[in-house]
Formats: C-alpha cells, sequence, structure tokens
C-alpha cells in the first residue's frame, strides 16, 4: 500500500467546521486505511491500494460534498512528494529574518507562461518559485498583511484553484506519519 497526504480546502473556515474524526470517517468509507488527521485544518494522512492521485481526489471531493453538503476541493500527494518538498529550500534566506515559507498545493502544473508570468511577481516582501504541481511563497510579512496578491500582475494570473500550508506543517506532518523510522 502506498502513503497520502490529502490537503482539503476550506475546511475549518468560518461556517464550514467539521470534527476532524468525521474526515477520518469519511476517508476510511472510501476504502482507506491507517487514516489519520493533522491539525484541524483538512490534513488527512491515509494508506490505499489506489495508485491514480486524481481518482483519489475526485472520489474524495465527491464523498466530502456528498457527506458535509458543500465542495471541498481535495489536493493529494504521496509520502515521497510530501519528504521532497519538506526537505526544499527554494530560496537562500526563506525561513530567516522574519519570513515565513507556504506552500499552495494544485491539481495540476502550471504551463509555462502561467509560470513564468507568476515567478515574475514580486513585492519587497514577496517571492514565489513553482515546481510541478506547488508553488511555494517567501513572505517577510503576515500573510494576511501581504498586499502581494492586490497586485495587477498576480490578479490578472489565470491560476487554478489551491491550498496553502505552511511548511513548518508539512515538516510535522512528514515527522509524525510519513518518515520512515530506522
Amino acid at each position: 500500500m502506498k502513503r497520502y497526504t490529502a490537503f482539503l480546502r476550506g475546511i475549518n473556515l468560518g461556517k464550514r467546521r467539521i470534527a476532524m474524526a468525521k474526515l477520518v470517517e469519511i476517508f476510511e468509507g472510501l476504502g482507506h486505511q491507517d487514516v489519520a488527521s493533522f491539525i484541524a485544518s483538512g490534513n488527512i494522512i491515509f494508506s490505499s491500494r489506489k495508485r491514480k492521485i486524481s481518482s483519489i481526489e475526485t472520489t474524495a471531493s465527491k464523498a466530502l460534498n456528498d457527506t458535509l453538503g458543500y465542495e471541498v476541493e481535495v489536493f493529494v500527494r504521496t509520502a515521497e512528494d510530501l519528504i521532497k518538498i519538506g526537505d526544499s529550500k527554494r530560496f537562500e534566506d526563506q525561513e530567516s529574518n522574519g519570513a515565513t515559507l507556504h506552500v499552495g498545493f494544485m491539481r495540476h502544473a502550471l504551463d509555462s507562461g502561467t509560470k513564468a508570468a507568476f515567478e515574475a511577481v514580486k513585492t519587497a516582501e514577496d517571492t514565489f518559485y513553482v515546481v510541478g504541481r506547488e508553488f511555494y511563497w517567501v513572505c517577510y510579512t503576515k500573510m494576511s498583511q501581504s498586499k502581494v496578491w492586490e497586485l495587477p500582475e498576480a490578479r490578472n494570473l489565470d491560476l487554478p484553484s489551491c491550498t496553502l500550508r505552511n511548511i513548518s506543517t508539512i515538516r510535522k506532518l512528514v515527522a509524525k506519519f510519513l518518515k520512515t523510522k530506522p
């Protein structure tokens, strides 16, 4: 069986409150095993015999929608993917001088033009780097205070839906659930 993590978009924000135990139950009902949740923001770790990530994402989204009554987008990564993301050092000072590193999970990689335009969006406090189905955002201010998403060049991008996680969350998740112990 392969180990995966599903990142759910918009869970426990606003009126979309749900117990993590309920999410675990939904994933178990889909035939996944060793299901666990990590912090109350929609991070579900599981094992599955299924190999096609897009199918896992679609099936989980439908089950969540049917159970919860609203759309929940699901972004799945393998344990190997997350270990590589957690170990990445995309920027020289990505976690120093008050910077935080966020990872954006998308379902599909950006085309080369959109990728280049996205990476060109910068402020004194914000820098982006895109690799495959993830983007890395170094933010030198509080995420909520960043003005980068108000820039015309950011607003005009045709970016797909995504969900963000802080790199420290990714690393803690990897350490707790995905790293093999000697």
